[in-house]
C-alpha cells in the first residue's frame, strides 16, 4: 500500500515474539488501527517515509507509527472524517492508551500503548 503511494516504510519488530494468544477481536482492532493510520498518512500527510515500531513488553503490546509528512496544523484538530476518532475508540476498546504528537511541517507520531496481550 505504501509502496504504491511512493512512501518508504521501515518496520521495527522485536527479535523475539512471545507465544501469547490474542483474541480475534483484539487482532481485528489492531489491524484496523494500523490500516486507518496508514490510510491517513497516504491521504493527508504528504509523507515520503513511515516508520512502524512494534514493542511487546510485560504482556503489553505497543505500536508507534511515525511519518515525515506535514503534520497536523493543530494536533487537537479533527475537522473531517472519523479516522482518528475511530482509532482512539478501538485503542480504548483494546484497553490501551492513544496519543498523537504532531509538529506542523515536521510529521506526526501516532502511539498506541500498553494494549494487554
Amino acid at each position: 500500500y505504501l509502496e504504491e503511494a511512493d512512501i518508504t516504510c521501515i518496520i521495527k519488530f522485536p527479535d523475539s515474539i512471545p507465544n501469547i494468544p490474542v483474541s480475534p477481536e483484539q487482532r481485528r482492532n489492531i489491524f484496523l488501527i494500523v490500516k486507518e493510520s496508514l490510510n491517513n498518512i497516504v491521504k493527508h500527510a504528504s509523507a515520503t517515509r513511515v516508520e512502524i515500531e512494534v514493542q511487546i513488553l510485560n504482556n503489553h503490546f505497543s505500536v508507534n507509527i511515525r511519518d515525515d509528512g506535514k503534520g497536523m496544523p493543530d494536533s487537537g484538530s479533527r475537522k473531517e472524517g472519523n479516522g482518528l476518532g475511530n482509532i482512539e475508540k478501538r485503542v480504548t476498546e483494546c484497553g490501551g492508551i492513544f496519543s498523537i504528537e504532531s509538529v506542523s511541517g515536521k510529521g506526526l507520531c501516532l502511539s498506541i500503548e500498553n494494549i494487554p496481550c
